[in-house]
């Protein structure tokens, strides 16, 4: 398994990257500041890369430690350890001396992010640092983690005298926490709510959608179920913003029914290019729909809370690279992305929002 990005790979690290890690890894000044470093013999540094290919080799490991290369070279490391539900991770990194300062334990990191919140469905992520590893701290605050504590108690391997330790952390609720509490202040009120989560693709829709499925149980439906069939996607179709999705088939299958019935569900299966037979799903008192399009004007107004979630264009080319590889990226930035772009722009989708979440330029 890797992770790429724009400029990097993550690749599971291991004794063949024994010589680059022990470079770093002994180097008393570079990890004055850390916990279990520096070491002190090259055995040290063996004995916990046979430690991680054993990890690695697991079906579920405990932690990941991913080697960062850069055109092909050594440069440093990120790790990730899980608590035992898998929902939490503590994050580290080092970057090697000679390759600090140009950002890339921020790229690295990101990376490192979207694998734990997207593929293993973390909800939660914790740092620590020492109180003067004022690098270290900076790249937690442009992670958009929010410093929790200041304890003593923190003793670093090259160091015998106790340090003062930083604790920073990330969770889904805590980003999205104003629309939770709009939710239950309706869900108080009345007996059904509905929600609409349109955005830029990799803004996190399906991971905000995933987060409320988890929170409240709800019904949840995605606009990717929709997507119109080849046979209808002419060029007057897509030149219609919105037109790459099935508004009309939503609106009678979904919208027509009401949001308080049972709901005979029925998927489009793209590579089929074919309907799936109907799922009947149950009434609930909240409905979540999730997806680029859930706002096109055919639909918004059914929605009692509308949701838009965005990013700056370097990060969405950086996220989809992650996820989905070279290939998938191309079409995204050919093909799918202008068609989202005009939609948002001639629909003026954000302005219709009662929420917008939207991540920092480099996050």
């Amino acid at each position: 398994m890797e992770l790429i990005t724009p400029r990097l790979t993550l690749a599971p690290n291991g004794l063949r990257f024994l010589a680059s890690t022990h470079r770093y890894a002994a180097d008393p000044v570079h990890t004055r500041f850390m916990m279990n470093l520096p070491n002190n013999t090259v055995e040290e540094t063996r004995t916990f890369l046979e430690a991680v290919e054993r990890e690695w080799a697991k079906p579920e490991p405990e932690f990941y430690e991913f080697a960062i290369l850069r055109n092909g070279a050594h440069i440093g490391a990120m790790s990730a350890y899980l608590d035992d539900a898998r929902r939490s991770a503590e994050i580290g990194w080092i970057i090697a001396p000679e390759h600090t300062g140009q950002g890339y334990a921020f790229e690295a990191a990101l990376a490192l992010w979207r694998f734990l919140t997207d593929a293993l469905g973390c909800e939660r992520i914790i740092a620590h640092c020492d109180a003067e590893n004022a690098a270290s701290e900076r790249l937690m605050r442009k992670l958009g983690m929010q410093k929790m504590s200041l304890s003593g108690g923190r003793y670093n391997k090259g160091c015998a005298q106790e340090r003062q330790e930083l604790r920073y952390e990330w969770s889904l609720e805590a980003a999205f926490m104003p629309l939770l509490s709009r939710i239950d202040e309706l869900l108080a009120q009345r007996a059904h709510t509905s929600v609409a989560i349109d955005g830029r693709c990799a803004s996190g829709k399906s991971t905000l959608g995933a987060l409320l499925r988890k929170r409240y149980g709800c019904r949840l439906l995605h606009m990717d179920d929709f997507f119109v069939p080849f046979v209808r996607k002419t060029p007057e179709r897509l030149a219609e913003p919105g037109g790459n999705v099935d508004y009309e088939r939503f609106a009678n299958e979904v919208l027509s029914v009401g949001w308080e019935q049972p709901l005979p569900y029925r998927r489009f299966d793209c590579v089929a290019q074919a309907l799936e037979a109907p799922v009947l799903l149950p009434p609930n008192r909240l409905t979540v729909v999730e997806g680029s399009y859930s706002l096109h004007r055919a639909l918004r107004d059914a929605y009692d809370i509308k949701v838009f979630l965005s990013l700056s264009p370097k990060a969405q080319s950086a996220r989809i690279l992650a996820r989905n590889g070279k290939e998938k990226h191309k079409r995204f930035i050919e093909e799918w992305i202008p068609l989202e772009e005009r939609y948002f722009e001639a629909e003026k989708i954000a302005d219709y929002c009662d929420f917008r979440f939207e991540e920092a330029e480099d996050a």
